[in-house]
């Protein structure tokens, strides 16, 4: 009869030996559910810390081009704006972002430095300027590849036929894209997570088989991969504390493989105990 509760097991994971050897005998069918579960805590606060990331990254960066964007009208496929044409949005170092131009002759694109080119009927982007909006230090031998490619044209206004965009427009579609990619952080992270950690506990479950067969203990292969999800515990518990402080490093990847595997030993040799504490008590 299973001792523990699956909401006992990240206290229990860190130290008890009674607990694993309960994990060995009565989580039959439980250890991958105890798994999915524990992910979806850690993913909770992990997709949590992401979009808060992303969405103060964002706002700094798009809030004072928002604030400088014109109204924007769309009757039947042709866009108009309420300032005289060209207009240009600027970015936080004053480098053209977007360009607005309705004239029936706009500027051509090789005569602009911006990264969005917006006529009455077309937007051209311009990937050959997205490595301006970098950093400097950010930019490498990579990002000046763009150059390269060719402006990209879209004609998106001609399937619309009456529509008025607005900067509350534009900040409303910013926040459902944040609440959106919130959403499928968590989604993507969790089945990532999960899958990652399945294939591991199968690897490590025959690492508990080994260690079991090197001290005589008769284990299944499934209670050593049950033992394994659940040796797992701390490490995935710590991972998420680390990177919810942003103090990951390199260190961290061969201290968490180190741990764990210590903790399966831990593991195998208390069910070990375990067993020869109850063949000592049964013999005459």
């Amino acid at each position: 009869m299973k001792q523990y509760a699956g909401w006992q097991a990240p206290f229990y994971s860190f130290w008890s030996k009674s607990f694993y050897v309960d994990v060995a005998k009565n989580w039959t069918g439980l250890a991958y559910a105890y798994l999915l579960v524990l992910l979806c805590f850690t993913w909770l606060f992990m997709s949590a810390k992401i979009e808060m990331d992303f969405a103060y990254n964002a706002d700094r960066f798009m809030k004072p081009i928002i604030e400088q964007l014109p109204v924007m009208t769309i009757n039947k496929g042709i866009l108009s704006i309420d300032h005289p044409s060209p207009y240009t949005v600027k970015g936080n170092s004053g480098e053209p972002i977007v360009i607005f131009d309705t004239r029936d002759q706009p500027l051509k694109s090789s005569e602009t430095s911006c990264l969005f080119l917006v006529e009455k009927n077309t937007v051209i982007i311009k990937p050959s300027q997205a490595d301006k909006l970098l950093p400097e230090h950010t930019k490498d031998s990579a990002s000046y590849e763009q150059q390269a490619n060719p402006d990209q044209n879209f004609d998106v206004f001609s399937t619309v036929d009456q529509a008025v965009i607005d900067q509350n427009a534009v900040i409303q579609g910013i926040n459902t894209f944040k609440k959106i990619f919130a959403v499928f952080t968590f989604i993507v992270g969790l089945l990532m997570g999960f899958i990652l950690c399945a294939v591991q506990s199968l690897i490590y479950g025959a690492l508990a088989v080994t260690v079991a067969n090197a001290n005589k203990l008769s284990l299944s292969y499934g209670a050593c991969v049950r033992l394994s999800v659940l040796a797992m515990t701390p490490v995935l518990l710590l991972d998420s504390l680390i990177k919810l402080r942003n103090a990951s490093s390199l260190l961290w990847g061969p201290i968490a493989l180190v741990i764990t595997i210590g903790y399966i030993i831990f593991a195998v040799r208390a069910v070990m105990e375990d067993s020869e504490q109850k063949s000592q008590a049964s013999a005459p």
